[in-house]
């Protein structure tokens, strides 16, 4: 599928397959296709959608509107335009939609002056490769778990956004600008309501393993199908080069095992955490956290001699483990995944 005509058509059918009206621009250098998707979509064919997008784009994601509409996008370049900006790297995430001659602000967060200046080097070549203009670049030296009001550089870059003197923010990572997901997603409302775009870069790990997503869920069977429908998501646009099937497949299992035996003794309404993570070698960490500390004959469940679900997540290539939470309150399984072949 090497014609950007062939891929657009590939993408633009597989968009109304599903329900949805998608919309083609064509910009300088690359085609658009963007269309709002049906939050009734089933989750195996968003899964579909992610892995064609994977194949057939050169950058693609998934945004939240103004009014938390879901909104899908993918860009393929078109050879022969001439003078259009450098291509933006695979690994990056993007919010919202960069423009040509924009004028940026650069941000990095991190423990000592001389990291933050080489990364603000870095952003800020990134930066002309695309023919932006950068106007103000700042940095704090903060734990990332640092809120950003509590951020005196983050301050700066969030006036120079809201005034609208910059129209684009250029990161190495999101994590550096809010580390919790919540924090993240309201991050991204911001950043679309400034009518301002994000590109994060990605390119440099943070130390110890890199977060991909956590969050929340009430430890009860319909909490699974969302799992699985967000991790695709997750994957897929962090192009881990693993198998995805299967790290939604032991995520569902784990999250299975810890419905059906981590509520505390109690049985009050209880909750479990998820958390994914990469490793420096591309490994994918998959925790699942339950606030009940027991686990009988732990050894045979994770060798896979008792019960189904965690012998389901070995045979489909996981190393499993667990420990107790530090306050011995609760218990994490951890699913360790190798990166594999990746989609062809």
């Amino acid at each position: 599928m090497n014609s950007p005509n062939a891929q657009a058509t590939a993408i633009v059918s597989m968009l109304q397959a599903l329900g949805a009206s998608p919309v083609e621009s064509q910009e300088l250098g690359y085609l658009r296709i963007e269309a709002q998707v049906p939050s009734t979509i089933d989750d195996d064919l968003l899964s579909d959608l992610f892995r064609l997008l994977h194949k057939a784009s050169d950058r693609y994601g998934h945004d939240f509107g103004k009014d938390r509409t879901s909104v899908v996008w993918a860009e393929i370049n078109t050879p022969g335009s001439g003078g259009q900006s450098a291509s933006l790297p695979h690994t990056s995430s993007i919010v919202g939609r960069p423009a040509r001659g924009a004028h940026v602000v650069l941000y990095t967060c991190t423990a000592d002056a001389e990291s933050a200046n080489r990364t603000l080097a870095a952003l800020n070549t990134f930066a002309a490769a695309q023919g932006w203009t950068v106007i103000h670049e700042a940095y704090d030296l903060a734990p990332l778990a640092t809120s950003r009001r509590g951020r005196a550089g983050w301050r700066a870059i969030e006036r120079a956004l809201r005034d609208g003197s910059a129209t684009g923010l250029i990161a190495q990572s999101e994590q550096e600008v809010a580390s919790r997901s919540a924090d993240r997603l309201s991050l991204r409302t911001f950043i679309i309501d400034q009518s301002a775009f994000a590109v994060y870069l990605g390119a440099a790990p943070l130390p110890g393993p890199a977060a991909v997503w956590s969050g929340t869920y009430d430890l009860a069977p319909g909490s699974v199908r969302e799992l699985r429908v967000l991790a695709r998501v997750r994957l897929s646009m962090r192009r881990w080069p693993g198998d995805v099937d299967a790290a939604v497949e032991v995520l569902a299992r784990l999250a299975v095992n810890a419905v059906t035996h981590g509520r505390p003794a109690s049985q009050a309404p209880a909750k479990m955490h998820i958390h994914l993570s990469f490793t420096d070698e591309g490994n994918l960490l998959i925790d699942v956290e339950d606030p009940n500390p027991s686990f009988p004959d732990a050894q045979a469940a994770l060798n896979g001699e008792r019960g189904r679900g965690l012998r389901d997540a070995r045979d489909l290539g996981a190393e499993l483990l667990w420990f107790l939470a530090p306050d011995g309150l609760g218990k994490t399984v951890r699913a360790v995944l190798p990166p594999g072949e990746g989609l062809a």
